[in-house]
């Protein structure tokens, strides 16, 4: 064999040994790709997250992420095989009556366009039915859908502890984490909320940020009954969530790696 043939033959060998390598680089991550679907979660106040869940149907997915992201969940069942097929409760929201109007988790699915209603149970959804997206909502039946966030913007926390992590609680009793990084408390929650889009203003001294004004267009507010609401924050003391009497700008995130901020 000539060296020209020689050189092409190893050029050949070599060409399929990337191929191949490539082949199952991809199809493994094609096939993670293929069952998961991104859920957009948002209750009757406006707070959201992004999760996600892998499975051949959405419910299976679904389940797999409650597991993920520590979300309580009772999923309804088939009447008939007593196998899952839907959302009972999430986060003990079920559904429910409140002044006459009528809760529950309403489910929508990404045509590549809109999110449009689902008109059948989540067993029987693939993710390549909802292209890999679905919104869970708790509303009622008056929900405006293009309120919501789209696929554009959807950003899943990874379970990164970096920085501080920080444990948002809606009024609703609606939990989830995200993390930010920074020099003090507030430069890691501004990071967080670039980062995972979240509607967040700042309030704000001589230019500088140092808490919250308001967090998905909730801020402080005196309701009918005289009750004030607000974004109340707090550090762990000795593993307990106690009530911060400090400004987010006066902490550290080396002293803070948790933080915690709820809408009481």
């Amino acid at each position: 064999m000539d060296n020209k043939m020689k050189y092409l033959a190893i050029g050949v060998v070599a060409v399929i040994v990337i191929a191949a390598a490539a082949f199952v680089f991809i199809g493994d991550n094609g096939d993670d790709d293929e069952n998961r679907i991104t859920f957009l979660i948002q209750d009757n106040q406006g707070v959201y997250f992004w999760a996600y869940g892998d499975g051949d149907t959405a419910i299976d997915a679904f389940e797999d992420a409650a597991d993920e992201f520590d979300m309580p969940f009772v999923a309804s069942t088939d009447g008939n095989t007593g196998e899952p097929n839907g959302i009972s409760s999430l986060f003990d929201l079920a559904t429910v009556q409140v002044d006459g109007t009528w809760y529950w988790w309403s489910q929508f699915s990404w045509n590549g366009e809109e999110w449009e209603t689902n008109n059948v149970m989540m067993d029987q959804i693939t993710a390549a039915d909802c292209n890999g997206y679905m919104a869970i909502v708790y509303a009622d039946w008056n929900l405006d859908t293009k309120t919501l966030p789209t696929p554009e913007d959807a950003k899943v926390w990874n379970g990164s502890e970096k920085g501080t992590v920080f444990t948002i609680e809606s009024s609703s009793g609606m939990t989830f984490k995200v993390n930010g990084q920074g020099d003090k408390v507030i430069d890691a929650f501004v990071d967080a909320t670039n980062d995972y889009k979240i509607p967040f203003v700042a309030t704000e001294k001589d230019g500088k940020a140092y808490g919250i004004d308001s967090l998905y267009g909730l801020n402080m507010y005196q309701d009918a009954e005289g009750n004030w609401h607000w974004w109340g924050q707090y550090v762990k003391d000795n593993g307990v969530w106690t009530t911060s009497n400090i400004m987010m700008d006066g902490l550290s995130v080396s002293e803070n790696p948790e933080f915690k901020i709820v809408y009481n």
